[in-house]
């Protein structure tokens, strides 16, 4: 057991160096994989094969990458883990877009979709879709690309993913700009700055607008151009990415030329020119100034730059490129009057020309026929996909009319049964007799059906008490064992900073078990009937105040402000521990649940019928419908993480309700997923309605 605790804990700590130190991470798995080896132990095989895949891709050694993610997926399926199985198939799709196998790729990711629809993924189902659209955008396959893209954002929509909602829209943007639809990309470049606004991501936001920039000038629109090309640079001029430095003052430069502003792109030029270029980037600076040149009047100078573009758009042999710089060329040579190289250029040009129309031609021709291809597979899918649902809908009815004949035939049986037994027992006294046998049988069936329920609840508890026990409290006792074992045997290989990584993990898994084993105490007192209760008028606010102040480091820790909205003069008729542990249990909970830098509200108010109802607001996670209608059931609670990945139980909750009824109150909760979860608790507010508690 201690082997495989240690396995883990040496995962873990490669996932924690994965991006940070490929050498580290390699040195931790080589040692998980050496234990795993030798005590036969298959998921760490698995694991290990899998963050071996991670790390060389991070490292883009995709050839080792590939091999071992195809090791995890067979380990995996040994296992039968098809959530393991869906992931490593996804990373493999990316691997072998790397390699150039655009076929296999979109293949591996199509079996991780299929695997996610069946789990309900949605998010992971948009992110696969996602991928495929990059990589038919990556080919040239633009439609195809757009199609895809345009099925991610509809679940990311769906899903309220905002910060992939607007992703997706630029990225949909940057297809129309592609394919020409010049106004369909300004939109979807508008309308993701719109989204992305509620996000706090500048550079994203920078690298957007500098698309609307690039859009405008394709129009011929300068002045537009110009100002989003500039407000680009401003957001992000502090941003290490030299490309998108040099390509925003490029085009800067350029806008401002074709203003007429010659002065002014000069001086950008220059700035570009100091910054480290790439070849595409010199050749855009050689054209640029060429360009300025001409309207100067300076044909020599302009002649000179536009040579150095065509010399170096021939060594890269990119055919955009060279159209532009021979077209520059022969305009200039024209102007110049030399009319043969004019000639000469221009025939090139129209050369070029022709190569880069086919080309598109070509690809577009290709595109269409991949996009026949694809939507007839479809079709023949759903027409499967139909014919199999018609089939199942005929063979239900067959069964369903199996059933009712079953059903009516044993009504039969047992009508006919119960009038010959009456003919034969006809006698008033034989009836009047078996009437009272009958009452008393379903007298003791009742008491029968308590005490069977009352052994269900308790059975549950004693289960309930078990799987606590059993997982969420001896599991992280082991892994504080390991973890502990882990630090005496190799302490001298560890540097301060694992050391302290370690310690950190004890740490926090202590805490965690406190509070467990503090909520399980409590729990079983009310179950053995250990738990007195003492009512009496209590100042609402002075308890509320009690439990934010044992909370104030955690409040303090994720920056959660808390506003309290409690009148000195309301009381609540309760038993003092309990209420308090109902209170604490609740503002736990929301600040579990809020993010850092989030807002709680805590506010009371006096209802007819002396009667007191306290609120706990939050915004932050919320919950769903299924989450809701199972948090206070003991047989369906349910433990979910924090904002940070703080775990519970699944008793908090499940103590407030019995404390709340035991005090006489009544709790309820309203959530929406995203936005927030509010607690009411409904308390008797003084001493004329104490009779109605229960002890």
């Amino acid at each position: 057991m201690f082997d495989s605790l240690r396995v883990n804990t040496l995962l873990e700590l490669t996932e924690s160096y994965v991006d940070s130190s490929q050498n580290l991470a390699i040195k931790y798995l080589d040692q998980a994989s050496s234990i795993s080896d030798s005590i036969g132990f298959t998921r760490g095989k698995a694991r290990v094969a899998e963050l071996f895949g991670d790390v060389y891709l991070k490292g883009r050694q995709f050839s080792k990458a590939m091999d071992h993610y195809l090791i995890a997926r067979k380990q995996f399926e040994l296992l039968q883990d098809s959530g393991k199985i869906a992931t490593v198939n996804f990373n493999l799709g990316r691997v072998y877009n790397r390699l150039d196998s655009v076929d296999e790729a979109i293949k591996s990711i199509n079996e991780a979709i299929i695997i996610w629809e069946k789990q309900g993924e949605l998010i992971k189902i948009a992110d696969s879709y996602s991928r495929i659209g990059n990589f038919f955008g990556a080919n040239g396959n633009y439609y195809r690309s757009l199609y895809f893209r345009t099925k991610a954002l509809d679940i990311y929509t769906s899903q309220n993913d905002i910060e992939n909602q607007s992703k997706m829209m630029n990225n949909i943007g940057n297809v129309y700009y592609w394919i020409g639809s010049l106004e369909k990309a300004r939109w979807h470049v508008e309308q993701a700055i719109v989204i992305s606004r509620q996000l706090d991501d500048t550079l994203y936001i920078s690298t957007m607008i500098h698309n609307l920039g690039a859009i405008h000038q394709k129009q011929g629109n300068y002045d537009s151009a110009l100002y989003y090309y500039q407000k680009a640079y401003a957001i992000n001029a502090f941003d290490d990415n030299p490309y998108m430095k040099v390509q925003n003052k490029l085009n800067i430069a350029k806008s401002l030329c074709h203003l007429g502003r010659s002065a002014e792109a000069l001086l950008k030029f220059k700035e570009v020119e100091k910054l480290k270029l790439g070849s595409k980037s010199y050749i855009q600076l050689m054209l640029g100034y060429s360009n300025l040149a001409c309207k100067t009047g300076d044909y020599n100078k302009a002649l000179e730059y536009a040579t150095l573009a065509y010399e170096s758009a021939v060594d890269l042999t990119n055919l955009d490129l060279l159209e532009q710089s021979t077209g520059a060329l022969a305009q200039i040579y024209k102007t110049l009057g030399n009319y043969q190289d004019a000639f000469d250029y221009m025939t090139m040009n129209h050369e070029l020309n022709d190569s880069i129309l086919t080309r598109n031609n070509v690809t577009r021709i290709a595109e269409l026929e991949n996009q026949f291809k694809y939507e007839k597979a479809i079709d023949l899918i759903e027409g499967e996909r139909i014919r199999q649902h018609a089939q199942q809908a005929s063979e239900i009815k067959f069964q369903r009319f199996l059933r009712n004949i079953f059903v009516i035939g044993f009504v039969i049986f047992v009508t006919l049964t119960v009038l010959a037994f009456r003919t034969v027992r006809r006698k008033r006294h034989d009836n009047a007799l078996l009437n009272k046998q009958n009452l008393e049988i379903e007298e003791q069936s009742s008491k029968l059906e308590l005490i069977n329920e009352e052994l269900r609840v308790s059975n549950l508890s004693k289960d309930k008490l078990f799987s606590i026990i059993a997982h969420d409290l001896k599991g992280p006792i082991s892994s504080s064992m390991g973890l502990m074992q882990v630090l005496n045997k190799e302490l001298d290989s560890f540097d301060g900073t694992e050391i302290r990584r370690f310690i950190s993990i004890a740490s926090d898994t202590l805490t965690n078990n406190y509070a467990l084993l503090d909520n399980l105490l409590t729990w079983s007192k009310t179950q053995l009937g250990g738990f007195k209760y003492h009512p009496k008028d209590q100042p609402l606010k002075f308890l509320v105040e009690n439990v934010l102040g044992s909370l104030e480091l955690i409040r303090n820790d994720k920056e959660i402000e808390v506003e309290l909205s409690i009148d000195d003069s309301i009381t609540v008729f309760v038993d003092r521990d309990s209420f308090i542990t109902v209170v604490r249990n609740l503002v736990s909970n929301a600040l579990k649940f809020t993010h850092r830098n989030g807002r709680i509200k805590i506010e009371a108010e006096e209802l007819d019928g002396n009667q007191v109802q306290v609120a706990i607001m939050d915004n932050g996670l919320g919950m769903s419908e299924d989450v809701l209608s199972k948090i206070f059931k003991m047989e369906e609670s349910i433990s979910l993480r924090g904002t940070e990945n703080e775990k519970g139980t699944g008793l908090g909750l499940m103590i407030c309700k019995e404390f709340v009824e035991k005090n006489g109150g009544k709790i309820t909760v309203e959530s929406e997923l995203n936005k927030g979860t509010s607690f009411y608790l409904v308390m008797k507010s003084n001493q004329i309605v104490s009779s109605s508690i229960t002890h």
